[in-house]
């Protein structure tokens, strides 16, 4: 499926838009959602934007549709390759800006000026229990860290660390068994007054200034990786701290 030859200048179809906002217009009043860092955010360019994981996952979203009408530009996203294997959702999923996902893709569209949101985290990160809520576990996944460096492409982090008080979640040996054999999320979460109803928590999300990678060096790519990697997990981890 082909896409505008420019992504910087993609554009939701005015339905769609109305359609999103119809959904993310209440969950946005109902949290308060607020986004600090706006103008952070680079009017053209190649830029890839890591997020923070909730379980909620929605509060990126809600952030996505809020860069997307300050700047004029619609982040795109990475997504699961069975998405486009599917014909009902193939097209919703271009349509909001989700791209299969893969490192030739990611490197491909960051060389295009596009602004790529990635979740390193993944689905570990949103399943983690509330005694490590607020902590970033990015600890292995470096893959972001060397599709930067590679594409020379600058870093921006998105945290919105109070949303993972949305569902509080348990640790338990299903969740973990579930999640480590089959990839398959099966969590013990509770919303509102234990229901699925969301809980009704204030959210704040902060857009960091950019951060740029070293300039590439094959020979030492890999040490590279490891301190980029370090520095951005330090100031992601300090980012979630804020309210």
């Amino acid at each position: 499926m082909n896409g505008p030859s420019d992504p910087t200048q993609h554009q939701m179809d005015p339905k769609l838009e109305a359609a999103l906002e119809a959904i993310l217009g209440p969950l946005s009043r109902y949290h308060d959602h607020q986004v600090v860092g706006l103008d952070n955010v680079p009017r053209s360019g190649g830029v890839l934007m890591a997020f923070s994981h909730s379980f909620a996952t929605y509060d990126g979203f809600l952030t996505g549709h809020k860069i997307y009408h300050h700047t004029g530009r619609l982040p795109l996203a990475l997504g699961d390759n069975l998405i486009f294997r599917i014909p009902a959702l193939r097209k919703l999923a271009w349509d909001i800006g989700i791209r299969p996902g893969n490192h030739e893709n990611g490197q491909a569209l960051l060389a295009q000026g596009a602004m790529l949101m990635l979740a390193p985290g993944g689905m570990r990160e949103s399943l983690r229990p509330s005694t490590h809520y607020g902590k970033v576990e990015w600890g292995r996944r470096k893959g972001f860290v060397r599709l930067a460096i590679r594409a020379q492409a600058p870093v921006q982090l998105v945290a919105c660390g109070a949303a993972d008080e949305i569902y509080l979640l348990k640790q338990n040996r299903v969740t973990s068994l579930a999640y480590e054999r089959l990839k398959i999320p099966v969590p013990l979460a509770m919303g509102r007054r234990g229901t699925p109803i969301p809980r009704k928590v204030p959210l704040r999300a902060f857009i960091s200034p950019l951060f740029h990678p070293p300039e590439l060096d094959e020979e030492n790519f890999e040490a590279q990786v490891t301190a980029f990697h370090t520095t951005l997990v330090s100031e992601m981890q300090a980012l979630m701290q804020k309210r």
